[in-house]
């Protein structure tokens, strides 16, 4: 139980957004962890300890215990404090929907007007454009209603801006309280926007049957159902100027006249479902040696699935037993809570927009084996659709194995090992591993640079051979082995050597091209209309630059993959290469790899010359609007700016809770065929044998503009061939 309140303490270090008020009022974010349920609540201007404690009806002491910082720092605005669910004085106890997992997202109590509340509504429209999140908020004009002269039993109602519980209730001629049981959680005044099910009763009379809720005067029950005096006295004689708990009165209303209305047309619920669908693969590319094809599997994408509630696994490493020895932002403690964080933002906004209904349970798994089988014991027995983590390998094998034997998707979001999704159809990785970015150099080569000539430069070390080998077969075949070369293209380079020796109008005699002399009459006169090269790719040392340059060609493109984890050798292969490019006699493409974005010392103005392609798992477009966005919520909402664990925890979040919404919890090599914009990184998911699990094989590539000197996304799939200026 201690590390249960240390969890909550973790939570709290970075304050969540809420406008300011100054009455104390019960926060509607309620957070199950283990056994016990908090308050999540927001702090105020003015507000104090002591009347706090009396709205939640616990001690001042029960809020220090649970939140220290409150001794340290005393109580301050824009706090968030956790706080033990209690049963209030003269209430009723919070109730859980019966066979409901925990949830973690908030649990609806009163209206919330900060546009950020994490509420989960039912059957809201699906949005599978860019991710919601970062999306601006639609104004309330622009929710589309339902006519008011045609009502149902059953079915949905979308809640119009300035309407209350009230007014719908009249609309269907059906008191409150149906509308509550069948909506948990339901307060009188709904957001406009959102979804409420309607209750399956029909009421033919002139009248709704209401049991008051709440002793108050019969003038302020009036008002609620904006009804007429007379016209409720004619109907309730007997009332007085009170109304009373559990009276039963009449609240007169014109009479319902119910229209059966047909169901909506299936093409409506298909279009909400429509994302863009990831790319067929590359025709004869290597990729298609190793992988099973995307168009083998079956999948059966149904609105039904968006209206399931899903119970999702958290698995991430909290480290709860340390949360008393937090010292700075480098602690353990802190170490991933902004993967949490991102986590969140994506499932609250596919709760608002798309109705996504979530049971989110985060438990703390770190390193030690012993942290997954407790997680496993709390799990029990319980339904589960989705497993997030664990981020440490050991623990990830014990939980992988439980999640293998109960059939349970499950997700491993750091390593980039191959091996995890070995034997497992269930294991998803979302990190690509370098055999993937093998592939995707393959792709990028296939797709830009077929007709290039193609030298692969590295150090030669031992435990490089396997990778180096791999890189030669796949790029040989990904390459056109003969290249055809325009007499326009050789009379071009003519006239750059021309001008390059300074011989004024006169051509030079012979040109040198990729080793061969050629004779520029050939071209003048038109003996030759093309020239046809072998093409087959080099494999080179850095002592080896001199054949390289006599192999050089300057009729088409040069593409020199350099393979180095050394900081140096990648220093002087890019000082080199900047010098042949500069001399523009060559053009040349440098694809730097494996990772190069760790290196130092590489200046910009020799990667713009080489045209340099990097390789990274992940790429931030900080100029994108989407990118943006996201931060200016993410400071808003947790005070503090997103690192790459938010961007993380954000993608996962969105990717893995639309694909639940889209093709269930069931098998998840549906996967293959689905591909969604995220914000930082690609899922593009393969599998090399059925009984594996699906690996992620998009690496982010990108290289700097010529004219703005930033960084760009390269498209590795784009098949439109890149063409020389």
């Amino acid at each position: 139980m201690k590390r249960i309140v240390l969890y909550i303490a973790a939570l709290l270090l970075f304050p969540l957004f809420m406008h300011a008020q100054v009455v104390s009022e019960r926060s509607s974010e309620i957070v199950k962890i283990g056994s016990k349920q908090y308050y999540m609540h927001h702090v105020k201007q003015g507000e104090t300890l002591y009347g706090i404690s009396k709205v939640y009806n616990v001690t001042i002491e029960d809020i220090a215990k649970l939140n220290p910082e409150v001794n340290t720092t005393g109580l301050k605005a824009d706090m968030v404090i956790g706080i033990p669910v209690v049963a209030p004085l003269n209430e009723p106890s919070v109730q859980e929907e019966p066979n409901v997992a925990p949830v973690v997202t908030p649990v609806p109590e009163e209206p919330v007007n900060d546009g950020e509340a994490r509420v989960v509504h039912e059957e809201e429209p699906i949005q599978e454009s860019f991710p919601a999140i970062i999306q601006e908020e639609p104004a309330q004009s622009e929710v589309e209603a339902i006519p008011s002269a045609v009502v149902s039993p059953g079915g949905t109602y979308i809640v119009q801006a300035g309407e209350n519980l009230y007014d719908i209730a009249k609309k269907y001629g059906v008191d409150v309280a149906a509308f509550k049981a069948m909506n948990p959680g339901l307060d009188n005044y709904p957001r406009a926007g959102a979804v409420l099910r309607v209750p399956d009763v029909k009421n033919e009379d002139e009248y709704i049957v209401h049991q008051v809720e709440e002793s108050e005067r019969t003038s302020s029950l009036l008002k609620k159902w904006a009804v007429s005096e007379n016209d409720f006295m004619t109907l309730n004689p007997s009332v007085g100027s009170r109304v009373f708990v559990g009276q039963t009165v009449l609240i007169p209303i014109e009479r319902v006249v119910w229209e059966q209305v047909a169901e909506p047309e299936p093409i409506v619920e298909e279009e909400m479902l429509e994302v863009e669908e990831m790319e067929e693969p590359i025709n004869d590319s290597p990729i298609d040696v190793y992988y099973i094809d995307p168009s083998d599997v079956e999948c059966n994408a149904s609105p039904e699935f968006a209206r399931q509630r899903y119970r999702v696994a958290l698995m991430i490493p909290l480290y709860l037993h340390q949360v008393g020895n937090v010292t700075s932002k480098k602690s353990r403690p802190l170490a991933f809570l902004q993967f949490y964080e991102g986590f969140l933002m994506a499932a609250d906004s596919l709760s608002r927009r798309s109705g996504l209904k979530l049971d989110l349970e985060v438990y703390d798994v770190t390193e030690d084996v012993e942290s997954a089988q407790r997680a496993l014991d709390q799990i029990g027995n319980h339904k589960v659709d989705l497993i997030i983590g664990p981020f440490f390998s050991r623990a990830f094998a014990e939980v992988q194995s439980y999640a293998k034997e109960n059939s349970i998707i499950i997700v491993n979001p750091l390593t980039a090992r191959e091996d995890v999704v070995d034997d497992n159809p269930y294991v998803v990785k979302v990190k690509p591993d370098q055999k993937a970015q093998l592939m995707q150099l393959a792709a990028l080569v296939h797709n830009h640079y077929r007709d290039a000539s193609v030298t692969i430069f590295s150090q030669e070390k031992d435990e490089d051979q396997d990778v180096l080998d791999e890189m030669e077969y796949l790029l040989n075949l990904s390459i056109n082995t003969e290249v055809s070369v325009s007499n326009e293209a050789f009379l071009r380079y003519a006239t750059e050597e021309r001008q390059r020796l300074e011989l004024g109008q006169r051509m030079p005699a012979t040109i040198d091209v990729e080793g061969q002399v050629f004779a520029t009459d050939d071209f003048l006169e038109g003996d030759a209309n093309e020239v046809v090269f072998e093409n087959h790719v080099r494999r080179l040392t850095y002592s080896e630059l001199s054949s390289f340059y006599q192999q050089l060609s300057g009729v088409r493109d040069n593409v020199v993959v350099v393979y180095t984890q050394s900081n140096v050798f990648a220093t002087q292969m890019l000082n080199r290469l900047h010098k042949t490019a500069e001399s523009r006699r060559y053009p040349i493409t440098l694809v730097a790899l494996p990772d190069w974005d760790e290196f130092d010392r590489l200046l910009v103005e020799n990667l713009l010359k080489t045209n340099a392609i990097y390789f990274d798992d992940v790429f931030v477009d900080y100029n994108s609007k989407e990118t943006k966005i996201f931060i200016q919520k993410f400071r808003r909402k947790y005070r503090c700016e997103p690192a790459k664990l938010a961007y993380e925890g954000f993608d996962v979040g969105w990717y893995f809770l639309n694909a639940l919404m889209r093709f269930g919890s069931g098998s998840p090599d549906c996967f293959m065929t689905y591909e969604i914009p995220l914000l930082h990184t690609q899922f593009r998911f393969i599998k090399e044998r059925a009984e594996d699990g699906l690996e992620n094989s998009a690496w982010s590539l990108y290289q700097y503009d010529d004219e703005s000197a930033e960084l760009k996304a390269v498209d590795a799939f784009d098949a439109d061939p890149k063409t020389r200026e």
